[in-house]
C-alpha cells in the first residue's frame, strides 16, 4: 500500500488560499483529524497516547469469492503521530506510522486500496488512475448534511460523493469500474472523523454479472465507546 505516492498525488488538489468553495479535498482531506486527538475531546472522550480507533474492511469482487474481511486499527502513539495497522485473522502487519499533519490516514489507506483494486482487474496504469483521482477530488461538491445512529445516539453527518473515472478518456478499458462511485460520510461527532467509507461499481460482464464492494465502517468497542483503551 504506496499512501505516500498518494499523499504526494492529491496535493496538487489544494486551492488556492481564500477560496470559498469546498472541494472533494477540503471535504475529505481535514488536517485537524488528527491533531485535534492532541488532548481534544471528540464525542465526549478525551484521545490519549495508546487510545486505537477500529474499523472494519470488507471488500468483494466476484460472485464466488467470499468477501474479505479484515480489521484496521488507528494508533495513537504520541500526541504528534499515529500507526494504522491491518490484521487479518491472526496476521497483522503495519501500514505506516503518519504525523498529525495529514489528517487521519484511513482515508488515504481507503482510496489506494480502491485503486489497487482497478488497476490489478483492468491492468490499468496506477498513475493514470491517480490522476483522475485527484482531479475529482480537486472538484467542487456538495456535502449532503444527515444524520446516523452510533453507539446508540443520534450523530450529525456529511455525506461526500464522487464518480472519479465517469469522465475518464479511458472508459472502455475501465469495464465496470467506469462507474465507480465513492461515498464517504464524515461527523464532527465521532473519533477520527469519519463514520465509513464505500466504493461501489455496477455489473460488469467479465466477473461474471458482479458487482464490486470496498467499505471500511468505524466500529464501536465492546463497551460501546469508538476509543479502546
Amino acid at each position: 500500500m504506496r499512501l505516500p505516492v498518494l499523499i504526494l498525488t492529491i496535493a496538487a488538489c489544494l486551492p488556492p488560499a481564500g477560496a470559498k468553495a469546498q472541494t472533494a479535498y477540503q471535504l475529505l482531506f481535514r488536517p485537524g483529524t488528527l491533531s485535534s486527538m492532541e488532548g481534544a475531546t471528540q464525542a465526549g472522550v478525551t484521545l490519549r497516547p495508546g487510545d486505537m480507533i477500529v474499523y472494519d474492511s470488507r471488500h468483494s469482487q466476484t460472485p464466488t469469492e467470499a468477501a474479505l474481511t479484515e480489521k484496521v486499527t488507528l494508533t495513537l502513539l504520541t500526541p504528534t503521530e499515529a500507526d494504522l495497522r491491518l490484521e487479518r485473522g491472526a496476521r497483522h502487519r503495519s501500514l505506516g506510522r503518519f504525523p498529525a499533519r495529514v489528517g487521519n490516514p484511513m482515508v488515504m489507506y481507503f482510496l489506494e486500496g480502491v485503486l489497487k483494486d482497478i488497476s490489478d482487474e483492468t491492468g490499468g496504469s496506477p498513475f493514470y488512475l491517480r490522476n483522475r483521482l485527484k482531479e475529482a477530488l480537486g472538484k467542487t461538491v456538495d456535502a449532503a448534511a444527515g444524520s446516523a445512529r452510533f453507539e446508540g445516539r443520534e450523530i450529525a453527518t456529511r455525506k461526500v460523493t464522487m464518480t472519479p473515472l465517469i469522465d475518464a478518456g479511458e472508459r472502455r478499458k475501465l469495464g465496470r469500474f467506469a462507474g465507480l462511485e465513492v461515498t464517504v460520510i464524515t461527523s464532527n461527532e465521532v473519533p477520527g472523523g469519519y463514520l465509513s467509507f464505500v466504493a461501489r461499481a455496477p455489473k460488469g460482464e467479465r466477473q461474471g454479472g458482479a458487482a464490486y464492494e470496498a467499505s471500511i465502517t468505524l466500529q464501536p468497542s465492546p463497551d460501546a465507546g469508538a476509543v479502546v483503551r
